[in-house]
């Protein structure tokens, strides 16, 4: 288990009882009749457990800003793209037992094993442990922008606005994937015309991802002027 060890090391916090960061680092995928996952389990506890951490950071850091403000930084900070970020930055693939093959670096696995592993951190000692965890792995990306971040959607539909047009509208060209990890195709149109597609894990994440690419076509920026 000396690569447990090392992984231990990298995420700052060794567990006293070793079978919770076996359990989080196993998932459903993996059928053993000795066996019984509770990986989804500890996602569930370790999505509350990210989403109470980082508001704590976000109220302590930046504690001027108003609700709205700290609400869009812990919406990019908990998403699935920040949780890749940081399952990378700790080699979270290195350890994780999954069973397909076709599993990646960007699956949603990984996000989803990021948050198995505070859930276990969580059951293994205590919530100021695992915040402690967050505080760790989220310290950089928090501090990374001075400004909040801006929906790439509202931006959008104040550009357009701005240039006299109507809203833009998205639709679903086609859902794939296994329920497990479904990927949306959206297609963004403005005033009747298709300007853009994009894919995502859900359908709010894929309207997202297509605004954003809309705005880098238009060389409009993100962050607040």
């Amino acid at each position: 288990m000396s690569k447990i060890s090392d992984f231990q090391k990298v995420l700052g916090y060794s567990f006293r009882e070793e079978r919770w960061i076996v359990k989080a680092l196993t998932h459903t995928s993996i059928v053993d009749e000795h066996f019984e996952s509770e990986f989804e389990r500890l996602e569930f506890l370790g999505d509350r457990v990210l989403g109470l951490a980082l508001s704590d950071l976000l109220f302590a850091k930046y504690s001027s800003e108003p609700e709205g403000d700290l609400a869009k930084r812990l919406a990019v900070l908990a998403s699935r793209d920040k949780l890749l970020e940081v399952a990378e930055e700790i080699n979270i693939t290195g350890v994780i037992r999954v069973y397909r093959a076709d599993v990646n670096t960007r699956s949603s696995v990984m996000a989803d094993a990021v948050e198995a592993l505070l859930g276990a951190v969580l059951l293994d000692s205590s919530y100021e442990q695992a915040r402690q965890v967050v505080e760790r792995l989220w310290t950089k990306h928090i501090e990374a922008s001075e400004l909040p971040p801006r929906d790439p959607k509202t931006t959008l539909q104040e550009w357009v606005q701005a240039q006299g047009l109507p809203i833009p509208k998205y639709s679903i060209i086609k859902r794939t994937g296994p329920d497990h990890e479904p990927e949306f195709l959206v297609e963004l149109m403005v005033n009747g015309q298709p300007l853009q597609q994009a894919i995502g894990p859900s359908k709010r994440k894929a309207e997202q991802a297509a605004a954003e690419q809309m705005l880098k076509f238009l060389g409009v920026s993100l962050q607040p002027s």
